[in-house]
């Protein structure tokens, strides 16, 4: 999971939609002429830059986690002193920036694309999308939920505090700045929720009790708090400074951390636990309105709108659902080929993995044996493997990957969460988040020297999407036979689709539990406990699993598409070099290239 979270903080509503954090000005070196022959031009060009310095200067001034986790060296994208809260979470604050990104929009239309070079056409393409995307669902702003359970504030923040970059001294005070600004923060949060309760669009009392078990899981035990020890580790390790100055400044954290952030969380599970009696059911965003009997018009176009940002894909839920169906189907039958050749495949479904094989030795493997099949890396970089804390193994994904700043030579950060990544899924999700997943196909990105902009702009759908097809595909490297490869991998996918079948039923087409589970029982999942835990949690992340699965169908497509086209002629390297040279982009954009190109 290269979290959408982690790119970016959940700063306030329109940045929430908009799920964007532009860096950089594109490279003004590219000489390459305008896509279909036209001449570049120049003034293009430079009218482009500006729309992007403008977005930089604009995006980073808000908040002190995004500045500091994109860029190293803040004051060549912004003026004055770098920010240092988290910043607001005001709806008057969000309709400014609503005004700003409609002037972004129609500034951008006003350039003739065809006259910008390649590179910044793709560029384009990738920003009036977004933006588009964003002033939709900007109109149904009281239907986000900053507190959901995966991708919520109160599971990110802690890891995002955890990996804040001390460039230098300087930034210790900047630090502690932004910690003290919580507690204002997560206030404007609860005063949100409380809008959306008057709405009739606050979260169920499960969700609640879930988000209340959440924070108070991360605080239970001050003393040992997670923000405690990482940041001693860190401080001791920052060039220049003296004994007693850590000392002071871990004394410093230390009482933030009790007497700030902790009674922060705290303020989060009194207001919840408030407002939970007055919950509604668990239901989708289709039912959110108060009777819940009734279609929700709003809801239903808020999901619409929802799943494009997420998957990056122009399908619409309706046609998602036939897809997926079409694919469940397939690999059900597949796993029936496979297992009718060999039965004895369905008593060992587990994959093996080396019992004295780490993480770093499993990392290693993978990175050599996907040399036959992707383009290589120009360089190497240092891995950092590091394992969720305890308090927050309940709250965060199986592993995350969290990329390095734009400007600066820094290592490679993969979060492994122990509690749920067990050792025969350890080679499988170091290729998600490793090789040839969410690393490589950062750094293959980066190397390629796209428009700056591009490389912090949160194309979830694709970059999910390309690492949960690399994820199968390295089913192929693990040493199994193929056909024990081929159930599994079948297998992975087919949960993948009932669990998005039940994500666009539940949020489209106004599924409750009991069509939930009759999916369930279709596809051999009869545990009515288990049922209601998939309910609750795909009720509660809307778009969440498809962001995963249709994204990745879409490549199996492109490589099936390609496969045919070119017959013998097929090359797995040349097929995957054209997909991580075009980068992370609409799915629409990505069919034209390939299409214009095979």
């Amino acid at each position: 999971m290269k979290t959408n979270p982690i790119k970016m903080l959940h700063r306030k509503l329109i940045c929430l939609l908009l799920i964007i954090a532009v860096i950089g000005i594109p490279s003004s070196g590219c000489s390459m002429p305008g896509i279909g022959g036209e001449q570049h031009n120049p003034q293009a060009s430079s009218d482009f830059a500006a729309i992007c310095s403008d977005m930089t200067t604009y995006i980073l001034s808000q908040d002190g986690i995004t500045c500091n986790y994109n860029v190293m060296n803040a004051e060549n994208y912004i003026k004055g002193e770098r920010p240092s809260t988290l910043g607001s979470y005001s709806p008057d604050v969000a309709k400014s920036e609503f005004t700003f990104l409609e002037n972004k929009l129609s500034l951008l239309k006003e350039i003739k694309r065809s006259s910008l070079t390649e590179k910044e056409q793709l560029a384009y393409d990738a920003l009036s999308g977004t933006l588009e995307n964003a002033l939709e669902l900007g109109q149904y702003s009281m239907y986000e939920e900053p507190l959901s359970p995966v991708s919520g504030i109160q599971s990110q923040l802690p890891v995002l505090l955890a990996e804040y970059h001390f460039y230098d001294i300087t930034y210790v005070d900047t630090y502690f700045s932004i910690l003290r600004s919580v507690p204002d923060y997560f206030a404007q949060i609860m005063e949100f929720e409380k809008k959306k309760l008057e709405n009739g669009l606050f979260m169920s009392s499960e969700q609640a009790d879930v988000i209340i078990k959440q924070c108070s899981d991360f605080i239970a035990n001050p003393d040992d708090n997670y923000l405690i020890d990482v940041f001693d580790d860190k401080i001791t390790q920052l060039e220049g400074i003296t004994p007693e100055q850590a000392e002071t400044y871990c004394d410093t954290n230390e009482d933030i951390i009790k007497n700030v952030i902790i009674p922060a969380y705290n303020n989060i599970i009194t207001s919840l636990g408030s407002m939970k009696s007055s919950s509604f059911t668990t239901r989708g965003m289709c039912k959110m309105n108060p009777s819940g009997d009734s279609m929700d018009k709003n809801g239903l176009e808020y999901y619409r709108l929802l799943f494009r940002q997420q998957t990056n894909s122009s399908m619409n839920p309706d046609k998602a659902f036939e897809l997926l169906e079409d694919t469940l189907s397939k690999c059900k039958s597949d796993i029936a080929k496979a297992l009718a050749k060999d039965g004895s495949i369905y008593d060992n479904l587990e994959m093996s993995v080396r019992e004295d094989a780490t993480a770093q030795d499993i990392l290693a493997t993978l990175k050599q044996k996907i040399n036959d099949s992707y383009p290589a890396l120009k360089s190497d970089s240092e891995i950092k493997l590091k394992p969720v804390h305890s308090s927050l193994e309940n709250s965060l994904s199986p592993a995350m990957y969290l990329t390095p700043p734009i400007d600066a030579a820094a290592s490679d950060c993969i979060y492994i969460n122990n509690a749920s990544c067990t050792r025969s899924e350890l080679f499988t999700t170091l290729a998600h988040e490793g090789y040839p997943g969410h690393l490589y196909q950062t750094r293959y990105f980066m190397e390629s020297e796209p428009v700056q902009l591009r490389l912090i702009m949160n194309f979830s759908g694709y970059v999910e999407g390309w690492a949960t097809y690399a994820e199968l595909d390295s089913y192929g490297y693990a040493g199994m036979d193929a056909l024990k490869t081929s159930v599994l991998k079948n297998n992975k996918l087919a949960l993948l689709c009932i669990y998005s079948m039940i994500d666009i039923g539940i949020h489209y087409m106004g599924w409750d539990i009991t069509d939930c589970t009759r999916l369930l029982i279709e596809n051999g999942i009869d545990d009515s406990a288990v049922a209601k835990e998939i309910f609750l949690s795909v009720a509660s992340e809307p778009a969440l699993y498809p962001k995963y699965t249709i994204s990745c169908i879409e490549f199996l497509n492109m490589e099936q598409y390609m496969r045919n086209k070119l017959g013998d002629k097929y090359d797995p390297v040349s097929f995957h070099k054209l997909i991580l040279d075009i980068g992370p982009i609409w799915f629409e954009v990505l069919w034209k290239k390939i299409k214009d190109r095979s």
